[in-house]
């Protein structure tokens, strides 16, 4: 039986445990949760019936203004939806590669919010592959996100914000940090 939690504020109990992929695989185990990194064409038609958390965003600090960043956000759902085959994605985690400046962020906020008021999201996240300093970095300024996602260490102001917000914080690899949700990656990837 799946553990279900809170997920934030949202009022929506999803799985603890997911299993976390960064490429194609066909060791996935069917009906478990799945966190996807990389091309949802591999998994197209097998995850009609399985939570799906999926990283997008990663060229968002390139954007030159709002409505590019809002652009970007909105191409990668529809690439995500389309390649997976399914009419939601349950947890949609914008990770940029460094700090943004407040226009990139602004508007791949509103593309996150459009997608989520059409039904095409259950939640939302942020993450960075620029560590931790930039996920604090992106998201002092903003209250729109779900959840946190932190590789390692999560840093104690991330704690405080995260309970003050009641906001999920995901631990994205082994730690010994107690964390909402745990995203565990097969194949030795992390």
């Amino acid at each position: 039986m799946i553990s279900l939690v809170r997920l934030g504020r949202t009022g929506l109990d999803v799985p603890r445990d997911w299993e976390g992929h960064r490429g194609p695989t066909d060791a996935w185990t069917p009906g478990r949760p799945l966190w996807v990194e990389g091309s949802p064409v591999p998994w197209q038609g097998k995850l009609r019936d399985s939570w799906i958390a999926a990283r997008i965003g990663p060229w968002l600090e390139l954007c030159g203004d709002e409505a590019s960043a809002h652009r970007t956000v909105t191409a990668d759902l529809v690439a995500l939806l389309s390649g997976f085959g399914k009419g939601k994605i349950d947890l949609a985690v914008l990770s940029p590669g460094r700090a943004l400046e407040s226009f990139q962020l602004d508007g791949a906020v509103r593309a996150l919010e459009d997608a989520r008021s059409e039904g095409l999201l259950g939640a939302t996240g942020l993450a960075s592959r620029g560590g931790a300093m930039a996920v604090l970095a992106n998201w002092r300024f903003t209250d729109a996100f779900d959840a946190v996602a932190f590789e390692g260490e999560v840093p104690r102001e991330a704690r405080v914000m995260a309970a003050e917000r009641r906001i999920s914080i995901v631990a994205l690899a082994p730690s010994s940090e107690p964390a909402d949700f745990v995203v565990r990656f097969q194949g030795g990837s992390d």
